[in-house]
């Protein structure tokens, strides 16, 4: 099955037969691997339907960095996988997004997402910005010019694309 598309590969096991076969779990370990490369958006998804495979914990650490709003939303969650994201205590990036996603504004956070993981702003310096509109866009606007001269070197941000849809809701004449 290692061979074959994850189309045929997921087709070829739907029979219940499978279910018996001593490897089974490798089988499902290989479709969740096989899911996330074809359906990178839709497998945190997924992983709900499947928290105890032996890849959970790294497509979360991965999957999350591309798509971090999904992250936060799936930490939320009360079920399997909002408990094994809430568990990961070894990669930074996941533990600032739970962070966040237990805090009632954590998504205010977010366009400043790469910079708060790597400790270039803190919580602190945030909350000072997020209750003053003129403060909070200056802030914006900074990490926008920071996180477009670490693109031009290479270095795309986490959250990039969040703190251009935040300037485009949130314009200058609006203050």
């Amino acid at each position: 099955m290692q061979h074959f598309p994850y189309d045929i590969a997921y087709t070829a096991t739907l029979p219940r037969v499978f279910e018996e076969n001593p490897n089974y779990n490798e089988l499902k370990d290989l479709l969740i691997l096989k899911y996330a490369a074809l359906y990178p958006n839709r497998t945190f998804y997924q992983l709900t339907k499947y928290t105890n495979s032996k890849h959970t914990d790294s497509l979360i650490k991965a999957i999350g960095r591309q798509y971090p709003e999904q992250l936060y939303s799936y930490a939320q969650a009360g079920n399997s996988l909002g408990y094994k994201i809430r568990s990961i205590k070894d990669d930074n990036f996941v533990k600032t997004v739970v962070g966040l996603s237990e805090m009632r504004s954590g998504q205010i956070y977010f366009p400043f997402l790469d910079n708060l993981v790597k400790g270039k702003v803190t919580m602190a310096e945030l909350d000072a910005a997020k209750d003053n509109r003129v403060k909070y866009y200056r802030l914006l606007v900074t990490t926008q010019m920071d996180y477009a001269r670490r693109a031009l070197n290479g270095d795309t941000a986490i959250g990039f694309t969040e703190l251009t849809n935040r300037l485009q809701k949130r314009p200058a004449t609006n203050l």
